[in-house]
């Protein structure tokens, strides 16, 4: 059962640092540099 739940966890996460690509480089094209993507790494 913990190891589901370990494998639940981490595509959730994948999916999230999937998500987060497009939605950084958005706020980086329309804030420019203080919301670009290289700033959140």
């Amino acid at each position: 059962m913990e190891n589901a739940m370990a494998q639940i966890a981490w595509r959730w996460e994948n999916d999230l640092v999937l998500l987060n690509i497009p939605l950084f480089s958005l706020f980086s094209l329309i804030f420019g540099d203080n919301y670009s993507f290289n700033g959140w790494l």
